[in-house]
């Protein structure tokens, strides 16, 4: 995982996960900035691909967080 040593979000997680009870505009406002920060990543691709790959929580190579609901 050395491509995680050029990604432009480095010492920004907070951008990247949501904080307990975040109101909805606080959330909007938080993304929008984590997207811009995506955008011009060098290792957007990998970055995504490992979210994916990994079933990550939070934005992970521009991709937006993806709620997942398991059916009992």
């Amino acid at each position: 995982m050395n491509w995680m040593e050029d990604a432009a979000c480095r010492g920004r997680t907070k951008l990247f996960f949501a904080p307990h009870r975040e109101r909805p505009v606080a959330r909007e406002i938080r993304e929008r900035a984590a997207h811009a920060v995506c955008a011009g990543c060098p290792v957007k691709d990998e970055c995504r691909e490992f979210g994916q790959a990994n079933n990550e929580y939070g934005i992970w190579g521009g991709e937006p967080e993806v709620l997942v609901v398991y059916a009992n």
